[in-house]
């Protein structure tokens, strides 16, 4: 992940299914990674030391069980559908 990417899609895609990610304190990975030392860890970029300390971390302890659903595009897509249909945007009288 450069610091020019928006959205940490590799973590992300490791993280939905459950496995535990190292990723940079970067906007975008801040928001959607887990950072709580059990599912992942957040380091400062370019900190080696810090990377060093969370892989120690997450190496050490055992591996959090996978999520019992993942969430797909039609997941979303209803999401978003429910989203404009509370807003009223799809309503035909407005």
């Amino acid at each position: 992940m450069s610091r020019l990417e928006s959205s940490p899609t590799t973590l992300e895609e490791a993280a939905a299914f459950g496995t535990p990610v190292i990723g940079p304190a970067l906007p975008g990975a801040e928001e959607s990674i887990p950072s709580d030392g059990v599912r992942g860890i957040l380091v400062p970029p370019f900190d080696v030391e810090g990377v060093a300390r969370a892989l120690q971390k997450l190496l050490g302890q055992p591996r959090p069980p996978p999520p019992t659903r993942v969430r797909t595009w039609a997941d979303v897509a209803q999401e978003y559908l429910a989203l404009f249909h509370e807003l009223g945007a799809l309503d035909a009288g407005g």
